[in-house]
C-alpha cells in the first residue's frame, strides 16, 4: 500500500509513514522524514516547551523507564554498550586519571621498600588467582585491602597479609572505610 506524503507530495510505502489511530487509514498524513524535520525544527524553535514536555513524559513513564533501562543493562547488548561507555570514560576523564594516579602513588607509599620485590612477585599469583576464583564461582571478585590504604582512623601496608579477595559489590559497598569496633581495636 502506498500513500502521499501532504506535506513533501512524494509518494511511498505505508511503512514510510508513523501510526496515527485517529486517521482513516490509520497513519499520519506527514511521511516520517517530514514529521521529524518538523519536529526537530520545532525543537530548535522552543527549547524551554521542548525541555518541559521531555520532563513531564519522563515523569509520567519513570516506572516503565526503570523497567526497560534495567531489561535492557541486564542484556548483553546493554552490558557491552555501558563497558563501552565506561572504558571511554576511564580515557578520557581527568577525574578518573587523576583518581588512578592518586591510588598508585598511595599504594608505593604503603609499600614499605623491603616488601617491593616481594610484591611484585606476589601480586601477578594474587591476580591469577582471583580470575580463577571470578569465573569459578560466577561472580566478579576483587583484591581488597583489608586494612585500606588511605581510610580515615588508619591506613593499611600494602603487603601480602593485608589482602583479600571479595566479591566486587562487597568491596564496593565498603567504600575504602575501616571500623576499629568490628576489628576488636
Amino acid at each position: 500500500m502506498t500513500k502521499t506524503c501532504t506535506k513533501c507530495q512524494s509518494e511511498k510505502e505505508a511503512s514510510e509513514f508513523y501510526k496515527d489511530s485517529r486517521n482513516s487509514d490509520g497513519l499520519r498524513s506527514w511521511c516520517k522524514v517530514c514529521s521529524i524535520k518538523s519536529d526537530k525544527s520545532w525543537q530548535k524553535r522552543n527549547p524551554e516547551k521542548y525541555a518541559t514536555n521531555n520532563e513531564n513524559w519522563r515523569n509520567r513513564h519513570k516506572e516503565d523507564l526503570k523497567e526497560k533501562r534495567k531489561i535492557y543493562l541486564s542484556s548483553e547488548a546493554g552490558s557491552e554498550k555501558v563497558r563501552e561507555t565506561e572504558a571511554v570514560w576511564r580515557k578520557t576523564s581527568p577525574k578518573y586519571k587523576a583518581k588512578v594516579l592518586n591510588r598508585r602513588i598511595a599504594k608505593m607509599n604503603r609499600t614499605p621498600e623491603w616488601a617491593k620485590n616481594m610484591m611484585k612477585d606476589y601480586m601477578p599469583l594474587m591476580i591469577k588467582f582471583r580470575n580463577a576464583l571470578s569465573k569459578r564461582a560466577g561472580v566478579r571478585y576483587e583484591i581488597d585491602h583489608i586494612i585500606p590504604l588511605q581510610a580515615k582512623p588508619v591506613s593499611g601496608l600494602h603487603l601480602p597479609w593485608n589482602l583479600q579477595f571479595l566479591p566486587a559489590s562487597k568491596n564496593h559497598s565498603k567504600q575504602n572505610k575501616f571500623e576499629l569496633e568490628k576489628q576488636g581495636v
